[in-house]
């Protein structure tokens, strides 16, 4: 079988692609960087230096708190400093064993158990967990630490993801998982672990019950949005990624301009530049350029846009729906979104589709959910003295991309966007009301 230009199927299987990439992996946002690619994250490396050296004489260090916003190297750093520990204790005969724990996808404590009795280094056995209580597990885990290791490092990334979902009033898991570790010596005889929790929201602390607080007591490490200059840096270090030459001089000043104005993202920066490098593969071109950069910003937005949205309910999905269709259907230009007008818009949508609303409050916790994940901006305002306070939502993300990227993902959300005209008249109508 050929194809037009009279290529077999082996024949364009063998044709290389045009030279663009060198070495692709050194785009991968999850790859552990070399040091001499880390940029302006010397205090926090210092920091983390200075309170993980008791590792190297036997003492339990100090528990860390790490924290900033996405994209900050939190996670990267962590791993890399925690690696060059073990060769350090390696090289003097010792061991260190470093046990690393996301809990984006848990919802308990006793999953957060079992998935550390999983993750043990090999060699150290496994545990069986079936039938056993979350404290038996996390003794044994304790025990193979302590007997097959000099010293323990447990790192645990998202941990404000880890909460009881079935009841928002009891205290959320991640606060026994953090007491059970910080109290390891008084469940088994470990000495020496450590352990430091990564976030993007530090205030996930004001949860934690008043002996938690007093027992995991951490120190903190705090990241900041990389600037632009260092967001260049980070790209002319990751250049070698590509074939000398093919980068137009415009391409890592444009791309890192582009993810400085997205909160200083260093994750977004580097999605763009393999992004438009793919796009100018897929089009033979022979060169990256800046129009490459401004298409991959799009497609970046948008599979972020739709990795988020996978990952709601289909009741928030329908909350954020209305939020951003207020926002993209107003008849006049709207720079935030009233959040009595998103109310009863949503409750007009839940109307259509045959669907229960939610409750006001828990309405205010999705939006408080959105704008955690960077979705969304609030601020509160009043009309008036006589009127009290109400929530204005500001749109962080595109409203249209987003009106656009949950249709597509909810066959609910897409009966909707088949009613927009009779939408967009009651949205309308709702903001004149508020207004007038």
């Amino acid at each position: 079988m050929t194809d037009s230009d009279g290529l077999s199927i082996g024949d364009l299987v063998r044709t290389k692609e045009p030279a663009i990439f060198q070495n692709r992996k050194l785009l991968s946002t999850s790859r552990i960087v070399d040091e001499d690619r880390i940029v302006g994250r010397e205090e926090q490396i210092q920091s983390y230096v200075t309170l993980l050296q008791s590792l190297k004489t036997g003492d339990t260090p100090p528990n860390i708190l790490v924290y900033g916003p996405s994209g900050t190297g939190k996670s990267l750093i962590t791993h890399r400093v925690a690696t060059e520990f073990k060769s350090v204790l390696d090289e003097s005969g010792k061991s260190l064993a470093i046990i690393e724990l996301n809990c984006q996808w848990l919802n308990t404590n006793y999953q957060a158990a079992v998935e550390l009795a999983e993750s043990l280094p090999p060699g150290v056995g496994s545990i069986t967990v079936q039938g056993k209580s979350t404290q038996k597990v996390l003794k044994e885990f304790f025990n193979r630490l302590e007997d097959n290791f000099d010293a323990s490092l447990v790192v645990i990334d998202e941990i404000d993801h880890l909460v009881n979902p079935a009841d928002n009033k009891e205290e959320p898991a991640y606060s026994s998982l953090l007491y059970q570790l910080s109290r390891a010596e008084d469940l088994t005889d470990i000495e020496t672990l450590g352990v430091i929790a990564i976030t993007n929201a530090p205030d996930f602390v004001e949860e934690l019950d008043p002996r938690v607080d007093s027992s995991f007591n951490p120190r903190d490490i705090v990241y900041t949005d990389y600037d632009a200059d260092q967001l260049r840096q980070i790209l002319y270090r990751r250049e070698d990624a590509f074939v000398e030459g093919v980068l137009s001089d415009d391409v890592i000043p444009y791309a890192a301009a582009l993810a400085a104005q997205d909160h200083g993202d260093a994750r977004k920066a580097v999605d763009l530049f393999r992004t438009a490098g793919a796009l100018a593969l897929d089009e033979d071109a022979d060169m990256v350029y800046k129009h490459h950069v401004d298409r991959a910003q799009e497609e970046v937005e948008r599979d972020r846009l739709l990795e988020q949205a996978n990952g709601y309910s289909s009741g928030k999905k329908l909350v954020l729906f209305a939020t951003a269709a207020v926002h993209a259907w107003s008849n006049q230009p709207i720079d935030s979104v009233p959040n009595p007008v998103m109310q009863k818009v949503y409750s007009f949508m839940c109307t259509l589709i045959e669907l229960s609303e939610k409750s006001q409050p828990t309405l205010s916790r999705y939006v408080d959910e959105f704008e955690q994940g960077g979705l969304i901006e609030t601020s509160h305002t009043s009309r008036g003295f006589s009127s009290g306070m109400y929530r204005q939502i500001k749109m962080a993300r595109s409203s249209e991309l987003l009106v656009e990227t949950l249709s597509e993902n909810d066959s609910s959300i897409s009966d909707l966007v088949e009613d927009r005209e009779l939408i967009t008249s009651v949205v309308n109508t709702k903001l004149d009301e508020f207004y007038n």
